[in-house]
């Protein structure tokens, strides 16, 4: 049996290589649109063999070329693309004081051109 304090969503993304990442989500907490504002969002992709090396970090706390934008209860991550085709993790999480959970998460795959 699996606990978790928060359920995420699982989510499968896809790039193709060296396009820019663009892309944006509206984020639900019980069925409400939830207000992110004041809030960091930090989006690591990681090597799907080890799930530790980590490849590549969006954040909202941060200035380009990785970067998130929060609207209210959407984001939109923009940055630099992908230059190694291959199979990844990643994850997105929200930090909001000393509190940390994660909303989205699945594999990141990278498609040559």
């Amino acid at each position: 049996m699996k606990i978790y304090n928060v359920e995420y969503v699982t989510l499968d993304l896809e790039f193709i290589k060296n396009d820019t990442v663009d892309f944006t989500l509206q984020v639900y907490k019980n069925r409400v649109l939830f207000d992110m504002t004041g809030m960091v969002l930090n989006m690591c992709v990681k090597d799907i063999t080890t799930d530790v090396e980590i490849i590549k970090v969006f954040s909202s706390n941060s200035g380009s070329p990785a970067q998130i934008t929060i609207n209210t209860s959407s984001f939109r991550v923009l940055g630099d693309g992908f230059d190694t085709p291959g199979s990844y993790l990643y994850d997105v999480q929200v930090t909001n004081g000393s509190e940390i959970f994660t909303i989205i998460r699945g594999n990141l795959i990278v498609l040559k051109k």
